[in-house]
């Protein structure tokens, strides 16, 4: 799939004509998944080299179904490229060492790099953190999480032809950040850390703002937390003032973004809009609150009209 095809793709998902499509994609892959760990272990069960056996068959199905079938995005050819490769890393004599997370990682950057999936080519950047956390190399680990994220939050600047290597990059920017501080935020809870994370936090935003670019603050954001929960142990508090000051806090970056944006007709803005859902609630609202006037009552009595009577009765000459 060439770079026109991922643009036109995508703005069929954008406008709903495939909007069904991701659903089936993530159906696909776990019945091929499902498909392939059934032949290697067929593969086991007959006693043959079940990795390389494996490896090959789906890797040849998964090029048929590119070249011949032109597939793309559908899930299948994804899962035949991982799956065979995964095939090929777990039919090797492996005795348990930490360096098989880097065969995994060289794994999904070549399926993911091939079927342009980055999702796939995302977790290579998972493995590769893992294994540096699997090794207790705590440092090594932050700082190549905070490293390829910020790597990627530069990369971002710029405008991609392909949607695909953009979503590769957002996907990277998240990935690493909670990968790395996954198993060392318990760790170190240093200020000098969580001052990293501020930082690129800041960048992240002023990226985001600048070029109109909601991941990045999705980025940022995801920073924001890892950096408060390093500082949860700095801070000696009790949970109430800690509450106190996050809710405080909040109110006043709210107040200055609200400021900040006040008047703007372009970008990011903060006009309200009116529409017809508010218009809805706001008639439901004053339906609920209006008095309810009893329909059960009985009727007051209707004279006849007569010229003499009482108690009810009249009469006329």
């Amino acid at each position: 799939m060439n770079a026109s095809e991922e643009r036109r793709r995508e703005l069929d998902v954008r406008i709903g004509r495939r909007r069904r499509g991701t659903i089936l994609s993530l159906v696909f892959f776990v019945l091929t998944s499902l498909a392939v760990a059934a032949t290697f272990f067929l593969f086991d069960q007959l006693s043959l080299p079940k990795g390389w056996l494996t490896a090959i068959l789906c890797i040849a199905v998964a090029e048929l179904l590119i070249r011949r079938f032109h597939f793309a995005g559908r899930g299948i050819q994804s899962a035949l490229w991982l799956g065979g490769l995964f095939a090929f890393i777990f039919g090797l004599p492996s005795e348990g060492q930490p360096e098989g997370l880097l065969l995994f990682a060289v794994a999904c950057a070549i399926a993911g790099a091939r079927v342009r999936n980055p999702l796939i080519g995302a977790l290579s950047a998972v493995f590769a953190i893992a294994y540096l956390d699997l090794r207790h190399w705590d440092v090594a680990a932050l700082l190549a999480g905070i490293v390829i994220a910020a790597i990627a939050l530069c990369a971002l600047a710029r405008e991609w032809q392909r949607p695909s290597t953009e979503v590769l990059l957002v996907a990277l920017m998240m990935a690493s950040l909670i990968a790395g501080a996954w198993g060392t935020v318990a760790a170190y809870t240093s200020p000098a850390w969580s001052l990293a994370y501020v930082a690129f936090a800041l960048a992240a935003f002023a990226l985001g703002i600048r070029f109109r670019h909601r991941q990045a603050l999705f980025g940022g954001a995801i920073a924001i937390v890892i950096a408060s929960i390093m500082l949860r142990e700095v801070f000696n508090f009790a949970v109430e003032w800690k509450l106190i000051l996050a809710g405080a806090s909040l109110f006043a970056i709210a107040a200055a973004i609200s400021r900040l944006l006040r008047g703007k007709t372009t970008g990011f803005v903060v006009t309200p809009v009116e529409s017809s859902y508010e218009e809805a609630l706001r008639l439901i609202g004053t339906t609920a609150l209006a008095p309810q006037v009893a329909t059960n009552a009985a009727p007051e009595p209707v004279g006849g009209g007569g010229k003499f009577g009482g108690a009810g009765a009249t009469g006329d000459f």
